[in-house]
């Protein structure tokens, strides 16, 4: 077996030290670490959005340190995680384009949270983070369940699994990575959250990628805000689990001694650049 590497990431230092500061009675609390996959930030509130599609996230960003300047190291999904969990710019993981495997001689924070003490789970699902690629490295568990494809609504498994791990370690310290995919195409109404109601053009909710592009030199102005408003519904559905999940904590006296770490891995493309 390879040995671990022993230079450790400013990235990956600070996010480790920074738990220390926000510690109740000088204990380490626990750390939930949050992707929301596809997440625009200006598609939420607490960055101006007039669309009432994060209000838990909203919420938690009232209490937090928010980031008005952050880049994703990739547009893509593999390079952009594998740079949160280890530190390390894409190039020097060696990603160009397509997905590769990390390799076991790379240190993530997990492994560090894990060196510590902490009870380590991973519940994730998009197969381009998979246990196979190298992601798992340093998770005592790491649940792959919700990778089931694009149109797989994942947000209430992922979160029911997530509260069940965390009422099962309310008594240790824990590192909890949580990766939400639903805001990803394909783009599902959820009828309880229609930005749209009165769209009545030829597009459909759950129409794959591949169909929108075709379609895309034709689409109109209407059809552009259809297709925006169901990934608002994707948000909106998606911060309701999130909201799920600080609820719980609070219920059980844990929201307190808890790191929240909440980002995206990339934003999404709506012809910003008359390009799909």
């Amino acid at each position: 077996m390879k040995k671990k590497t022993t230079v450790i990431p400013v990235l990956t230092a600070a996010f480790c030290a920074a738990f220390i500061a926000c510690s109740n009675h000088n204990e380490p609390p626990n750390v939930i670490f949050i992707v929301v996959d596809t997440l625009r930030a200006d598609h939420l509130g607490c960055y101006g959005y007039e669309r009432d599609t994060s209000p838990h996230i909203d919420a938690l960003s009232r209490e937090s340190i928010v980031f008005n300047n952050a880049v994703a190291q990739a547009p893509w999904t593999p390079p952009s995680i594998a740079s949160m969990l280890t530190g390390l710019y894409p190039a020097e993981l060696g990603y160009k384009d397509r997905p590769i495997v990390i390799e076991d001689s790379i240190a993530s924070r997990t492994e560090i949270f894990q060196a510590n003490g902490y009870a380590t789970m991973g519940i994730i699902s998009h197969v381009l983070v998979a246990r196979r690629l190298g992601f798992a490295q340093g998770f005592d568990t790491y649940d792959q369940e919700n990778a089931e494809g694009h149109g797989h609504i994942s947000s209430p498994s992922v979160m029911q699994k997530a509260i069940k791990f965390i009422k099962n370690n309310r008594d240790s310290k824990f590192f909890l990575f949580l990766h939400l995919f639903d805001p990803h195409y394909d783009y599902i109404q959820h009828d309880e959250y229609n930005f749209f109601p009165d769209y009545n053009g030829t597009l459909q909710s759950g129409e794959s990628i591949y169909s929108l592009r075709e379609k895309a030199p034709a689409i109109t102005e209407q059809d552009l805000k259809y297709v925006k408003a169901l990934y608002d519904s994707e948000i909106r559905f998606t911060d309701d689990y999130i909201g799920h999940l600080l609820n719980t904590l609070k219920e059980i006296d844990l929201y307190r001694n808890t790191m929240m770490v909440l980002t995206a891995d990339h934003g999404e493309e709506f012809k910003d650049r008359d390009d799909w």
